[in-house]
């Protein structure tokens, strides 16, 4: 069976691969470094145009392989939105000036290409090519810096938890298809009908895989590599770690899970709602004793993480719902605010918070820029995080899982903490250090975009509601 009439389904991956190459090569004849960036940034704008196009497609292509429904465009569009703003972010961040440029690009490209078909992966085989693909580059994107010893490290550690993590994955995924004989995901619907499971090996199976899903969404207890590679990776690469790959996790928890093994009696809800709460609590009261910005945004990431898994846990279609709204928001919030650390690192050379000290007197938009993401990853009105916070927990409630949802609100109040501490010393604080003012005008779009972002969803989250309730899934 030919696969070129399902080429046209996947016009943006095709582009991306060929942006990237151009940007290998381009690199050697290019001068200005900031130029390949632009062209990266080209072919991801380029990629967003080219999705309704592909959104023509039939419910599954390429042998049924990949998915092809509304679900999947969400979190496509999602990833190429990541994957412009950190393009933009590369751009901006003077530590990304280096003879490698090309590479990065190719890198960054390439990996945003592989994130796309992840979420699009109707077969347990193409899930873990495209999770494992993700993975090498991202363990090689970590440790990009390679003559800063901590930039290695912390591709090394990368490293090694992460193959640990997908070669669990994989043996859950070889025991789902002895279960099932099959690893096509509707094919493991479709076998249940006539097949009875063995809920102990099915139980088994299904912990294996969470293991590698949970590694990636930095779910506790599969979080202990997220504070050392955020703090020791180039901060544009930790910041598409914080929302790429949780994406990518996320989306397979829906797909494998809330579609396929809830329905199948697996006990859910049990596992899903420890895991939550030791993952909100975990990361929130680790972020308390931060002293340096990325360690802390990493342990809120977690945080995060656990506040999304709520959605999750309640296995409706409104939990699954308020999970993709978190998902959305979140990433605004997130690279929103290492946008800001990238632009403040540039001036100061330090991740201090105690260096951030009257920053509002020197650097006004950056500090107000910076002040919005936090608070609205607090959960504070009139900004988005909060309607995403709402909405996971209405779905909580409504599913009578109460007491989840009081230990969420705890965890939100304590997250205000660290939250409000840096807002502190960027706005009642006395300057103590020399801050230069001079920002990229790729920093200023993202820090606009993103900020303006959280405002307007905040106050008006109708069109992407509107867009969650039209998807496939729900």
């Amino acid at each position: 069976m030919s696969i070129l009439p399902s080429l046209r389904f996947i016009y943006p991956e095709l582009v991306l691969v060929g942006f990237a190459l151009a940007a290998m090569m381009g690199a050697t004849f290019v001068k200005r470094q900031s130029l390949i960036g632009f062209g990266a940034l080209i072919g991801v704008v380029l990629g967003i145009f080219l999705l309704p196009v592909s959104f023509e497609a039939g419910p599954a292509i390429l042998s049924s392989m990949l998915s092809h429904d509304s679900f999947s465009i969400f979190f496509r569009t999602v990833i190429l939105l990541i994957a412009g703003l950190i393009v933009l972010l590369s751009i901006g961040d003077k530590e990304g000036n280096r003879e490698d440029i090309g590479e990065y690009y190719f890198f960054l490209l390439t990996v945003t290409v592989a994130m796309m078909i992840a979420v699009s992966a109707n077969n347990l085989m193409m899930i873990y090519i495209a999770v494992e693909t993700i993975s090498i580059i991202s363990y090689i994107m970590a440790g990009f810096l390679k003559r800063n010893v901590i930039s290695s490290e912390a591709g090394m550690k990368y490293f090694l938890f992460g193959a640990l993590s997908t070669g669990v994955m994989l043996y859950g995924i070889s025991l789902l298809f002895g279960l099932f004989g099959t690893l096509s995901l509707p094919g493991m619907m479709q076998a249940t009908l006539t097949n009875s499971v063995n809920p102990a090996a099915l139980t088994l199976s299904v912990i294996l895989v969470i293991v590698g899903l949970g590694f990636k969404c930095s779910l506790v207890p599969f979080h202990m590599w997220t504070p050392d590679v955020y703090e020791g990776a180039p901060t544009p690469v930790s910041a598409l770690l914080s929302v790429g790959p949780k994406a990518v996790g996320f989306a397979l928890f829906i797909r494998i899970f809330v579609e396929n093994i809830v329905p199948l009696n697996f006990p859910w809800v049990n596992l899903a709602t420890v895991m939550a709460i030791v993952t909100m609590t975990v990361g929130n009261i680790s972020a308390l004793k931060q002293n340096n910005i990325k360690r802390l945004l990493a342990f809120s990431t977690i945080a995060q993480a656990g506040y999304i898994f709520i959605g999750l846990t309640v296995g409706t279609a409104a939990g699954t719902k308020a999970t993709l709204f978190y998902l959305f928001v979140y990433t605004l919030m997130n690279v929103g605010a290492f946008a800001a650390v990238i632009s403040i690192s540039n001036s100061l050379k330090s991740e201090a918070i105690e260096h951030y000290a009257g920053l509002y007197k020197k650097e006004p938009f950056t500090a107000i820029a910076l002040a919005i993401s936090l608070l609205s990853l607090a959960g504070l009105p009139p900004l988005s995080g909060f309607l995403a916070k709402f909405f996971v927990l209405a779905a909580a409630v409504d599913a009578k899982l109460v007491f989840l949802a009081v230990i969420a609100v705890i965890n939100s109040v304590i997250a205000l903490y660290y939250y409000i501490r840096v807002v502190k010393f960027m706005f009642l604080h006395q300057p103590t250090g020399d801050f230069s003012t001079s920002r990229s005008v790729a920093l200023t779009i993202a820090l606009t975009v993103t900020a303006f972002g959280n405002i307007i969803l905040g106050v008006w989250p109708h069109p992407i509601l509107n867009w969650l309730t039209s998807l496939s899934p729900l």
